[in-house]
Order: structure tokens, then C-alpha cells, then sequence
């Protein structure tokens, strides 16, 4: 009885909603006229459109450049603010204050940054002499610049995560070795990183899902472009479903992506996740 408000608000909102996709996948459905079955025709429809390989490509490339760039961030920051340092507690916060922002208020600043014609960024380059970059038009530099983004936006976040795993590993482990003559960078690589393996396996899972989920910055800065080269297949859904009407055809791709994200957990669970080693 005391969880029967919750289930009822997770029933609502998650569970029904998520059966509904599905039902509304086999069918074709503009929102004006009732839904018309159709079978498996919009998932064959997805697999044989040009542009879902090329957004799944797009998303690819930002899981491949975000992920490691923002574990590998996270995990420095975590062993930064985990010394005995002067202000530790200050520069916890300020590592971990723009995971409290709004996405939206930091891709509009971003944005702003990188602007071609009086962004910040070109402004500081033409100091040296440099011509001014199109960092958001240009395809070669819009997707690193939406990578970047993330990595700022939540490497903070993780850094709390493996501090967390920083302090639950005992000191006398890290002592013992240090007295049998291991140097710092032989304890970081065969105690500590070996310790930390549960606490990168939660970054890392979690990493990868939110990153082939990622649309807020991009819809943004790019929207998409140039020529669709940052369109992700998030934003491919939100086209497809809430700007040119064809909701059936946008359920059939989130139920791709699901089956995307539930192999790749699979075998990350199967390969990284099974043990610990001590």
C-alpha cells in the first residue's frame, strides 16, 4: 500500500507508454487519421532509409568521442580532488557545478562561444593572427565541439561518482603496497584502477546510454547540421514523430534504438561487469 502511489505513477508513465510505442510502431499513424496496421513495414522501412545508417553513424561518433573523453576527465578530477589539498571542498563544487545546469542554457551559451562571426573563441584565435573557424557549420568541427560540450557539462557529475569509489577503497591496501616498494603510478595501475572496476563499469554503462540518447545540445547548436552531420538518431525521432507527423515510423526507430542500447549493456554486463578483481 505504500508503494502503490509510485507503481501506479511508473504503470502510467512508463510501463503503458513503452507498450504503446510498441503497438504504435506496426502501425501508420499521422495523429490526423485513426492508426492503420502495417506490420513490420516501418522497421523494414528504417533499416532500408539511407539517413537512420547516417544518423547511427552520427550517434556512433559522439558515443566513441564522448564516453572515454568524460570517464577518462571524471576519473582524473576525482583523483585530483581526492588528495589532501587546500580548498578541496571549493574545487569539488566547482568541478561538479555544470552538471547542475540546464543543457539547454549551456548549448545557447556555447553556441554564442563558438560562433563564427562574434563568438568568443574566434575572437581569442584572431589575437594570434588565425582567421575565424565556422566551428558549427563546418562538419569536420561541429560534432567535437558538441563532444566537448558534454565532457564539461557532466565530467563533474562522474568525478562524484569515483570519488565515491576512491574513498570506499581501504587506505591499507594502498599502504601495504606502498610499504613493499610500489611507487604511486604502480599502485594507481594494480590497486586502485582494479578497485574502481564496479565504479567504471556504473560510468560507463550509464555513459553510453545517456550518449546515444543525446539531443538537447545538438538540436540547439547544430540542429542537425551542416548536411545532417550531427543529426542523432534522438533528434531523427523527434523529426520524424513531432515535425513531419509519421508517429509510427518514430516509434519503429526508438524500438531500434532500445534493442541498440540493450545489446550494447548486454555485452558490457557479459564481458566487464560480471566480477570484481581484487
Amino acid at each position: 500500500m505504500f508503494i502503490l502511489p509510485s507503481m501506479i505513477l511508473f504503470l502510467m508513465f512508463v510501463i503503458v507508454p513503452v507498450f504503446r510505442t510498441f503497438w504504435l510502431s506496426l502501425h501508420h499513424w499521422d495523429v490526423l487519421f485513426p492508426p492503420v496496421f502495417i506490420g513490420l513495414e516501418n522497421y523494414q522501412r528504417v533499416f532500408q532509409t539511407g539517413l537512420f545508417w547516417q544518423v547511427l553513424k552520427n550517434t556512433a561518433q559522439y558515443v566513441v568521442g564522448f564516453v572515454p573523453s568524460q570517464t577518462a576527465a571524471a576519473l582524473a578530477l576525482a583523483l585530483l580532488v581526492n588528495q589532501q589539498i587546500r580548498a578541496k571542498n571549493f574545487f569539488r563544487a566547482t568541478f561538479f557545478f555544470p552538471a547542475v545546469l540546464s543543457m539547454i542554457s549551456v548549448a545557447l551559451v556555447w553556441q554564442w562561444m563558438f560562433s563564427s562571426s562574434y563568438g568568443v573563441i574566434n575572437h581569442f584565435l584572431g589575437l594570434f593572427g588565425m582567421p575565424p573557424v565556422n566551428w558549427l557549420s563546418d562538419a569536420r568541427f561541429a560534432m567535437p565541439v558538441i563532444i566537448m560540450l558534454s565532457v564539461w557539462k557532466w565530467a563533474g557529475y562522474n568525478m562524484m561518482i569515483f570519488l565515491a569509489g576512491l574513498q570506499g577503497i581501504p587506505e591499507v591496501i594502498d599502504e601495504a603496497a606502498s610499504i613493499d616498494g610500489a611507487n604511486r603510478w604502480q599502485r594507481f595501475i594494480y590497486i586502485t584502477l582494479p578497485l574502481l572496476r564496479p565504479t567504471t563499469f556504473f560510468v560507463v554503462v550509464t555513459a553510453i546510454i545517456g550518449s546515444f540518447q543525446v539531443f538537447d545540445q545538438v538540436f540547439v547548436m547544430t540542429k542537425g547540421g551542416p548536411g545532417n552531420a550531427t543529426m542523432t538518431i534522438v533528434q531523427y525521432i523527434f523529426r520524424e514523430s513531432f515535425e513531419r507527423f509519421d508517429m509510427g515510423y518514430g516509434a519503429a526507430i526508438a524500438y531500434v534504438l532500445f534493442g541498440i542500447i540493450l545489446f550494447l549493456t548486454f555485452i558490457q554486463t557479459k564481458f566487464f561487469g560480471t566480477e570484481d578483481q581484487y
